[in-house]
């Protein structure tokens, strides 16, 4: 027979058990975990759109090298 452990919050390096605390406590907990995901979505979207931009980037450089009239300027 497997235990489950209850969920449980670390803070100052102490755990708490989350059915223990106010409901105050609770409403708390549940929004950092939901800011945590929000977080990694938008890092994951920040990922994927660094992606896009070096793969149009990429293609903007072989347009550019396939037309040999392209001018450019010195910098």
């Amino acid at each position: 027979m497997s235990t489950v452990e209850k969920p449980a919050v670390v803070v100052d390096d102490k755990k708490y058990l989350i059915e223990d605390l106010s409901d105050e406590a609770k409403t708390y907990v549940a929004t950092i975990q939901n800011l945590g995901v929000k977080l990694q979505n938008h890092q994951m979207k920040g990922l994927q759109l660094q992606a896009a931009q070096e793969s149009l980037t990429n293609k903007l450089r072989s347009l550019i090298k396939e037309n040999p009239q392209t001018k450019f300027l010195i910098i």
